[in-house]
């Protein structure tokens, strides 16, 4: 996504001339889609028969916008999956020095709990797509 200015924001797809070039509501990628369906679903019903010009430029909205949001969601999951993979090499190295110590077992239980969140948090995530 592109900031132009501080509470303008579009899809770099969309500032780059593609679907259209009307303007996005603000707040987050998904919120947007969200607001644009709506829109959407308002001018076919209010249309009836004869659809409202602005359908197809809200449909090509659409599609960017969930393009972003797919690209976005992988991205993350991506840079998720990485930190829990350096989190395992970190419990590794904390169970094998908790035979040795008590304060390293505690650690190794916290980071223990901290990695299922993370890889419970990648999976809700990964559902999304």
């Amino acid at each position: 996504m592109r900031q132009n200015a501080r509470n303008s924001t579009k899809p770099a797809a969309a500032t780059a001339g593609t679907a259209a070039s009307a303007p996005l509501p603000s707040g987050s990628v998904l919120s947007q889609h969200g607001e644009l369906i709506t829109e959407l679903i308002d001018l076919a019903v209010a249309a009836g028969p004869k659809p409202d010009s602005r359908v197809p430029e809200l449909a090509g909205l659409i599609k960017v916008l969930g393009e972003e949001i797919r690209q976005r969601v992988t991205s993350g999951c991506a840079e998720l999956e990485n930190v829990g993979a350096g989190l395992d090499s970190v419990l590794t190295l904390a169970d094998m020095q908790s035979e040795r110590s008590e304060d390293a077992y505690g650690m190794y239980c916290l980071l223990k709990l901290l990695k299922q969140q993370l890889d419970k948090a990648t999976g809700q995530l990964r559902q999304v797509l």
